[in-house]
């Protein structure tokens, strides 16, 4: 059977990753996680909002997937085809064990130049040295090619999502697990099913996936 799995921050919050709704810390407990990611901020001070990111990457790439992100990747193990729709920009349904992931909002661990939207290997928002536990201002690099300033490789507030092949948006015709750090506005009757405790009940799904109660331990059973 194919599966689609859509996540959200309530996801990766069980691996230590912050969500928007958390307060900030160190050097950015005075800012608004809003209103650092926008294009407008960026361009206004590049070094507080690039400094701000490289923080955020590198406290992803320190932290591990957790039981659910290997859940997730197990269903192929169960005869599934999977797909995961994610809004986070971690890469951890990836190191989960998931191969085919769409990251609806970007890439927190890839950047790419502001102007011509080059890319360089290694990508600069891992480059040592890393930035110290409370963040620190830090200036972007410049592009080589046309001198631009390199920016995080994310969807910010106010910018459309950045259509790829197989990420347009489509009607969900196949069977889909939500997990999300909220309850979702709509559901799609027969075709959704809510691990997530937060989230409203959901209407029972044709596979008969069954409900738990926490993230951490959330392997959803279904029928094939």
């Amino acid at each position: 059977m194919r599966l689609v799995v859509l996540s959200g921050a309530g996801i990766s919050a069980e691996s230590g990753i912050p969500t928007f709704r958390d307060a900030l810390t160190g050097l950015w407990a005075r800012f608004d996680a809003e209103r650092l990611a926008t294009d407008d901020a960026f361009r206004a001070d590049p070094a507080l909002v690039w400094g701000w990111y490289r923080w955020r990457a590198a406290m992803v790439a320190a932290a591990a997937p957790n039981a659910a992100h290997v859940d997730v990747a197990a269903l192929v193990g169960d005869g599934h085809a999977l797909t995961v729709i994610t809004q986070n920009v971690d890469d951890l349904h990836e190191r989960g064990g998931t191969r085919d992931v769409l990251h609806l909002h970007g890439r927190l661990l890839a950047s790419r130049c502001i102007g011509c939207g080059a890319r360089v290997t290694p990508d600069p928002i891992l480059a040592p040295p890393l930035p110290p536990a409370g963040g620190t201002r830090e200036t972007p690099p410049a592009c080589v090619a046309c001198g631009a300033a390199f920016r995080p490789d994310v969807v910010w507030f106010g910018e459309a999502l950045r259509p790829t092949p197989g990420t347009r948006p489509k009607r969900l015709s196949t069977p889909a697990i939500c997990w999300s750090s909220s309850a979702p506005r709509h559901s799609c009757g027969r075709q959704l099913a809510c691990p997530n405790a937060r989230c409203a009940p959901a209407r029972r799904c044709s596979t008969s996936i069954r409900r738990r109660r926490r993230c951490r331990r959330v392997r959803p059973r279904t029928g094939h």
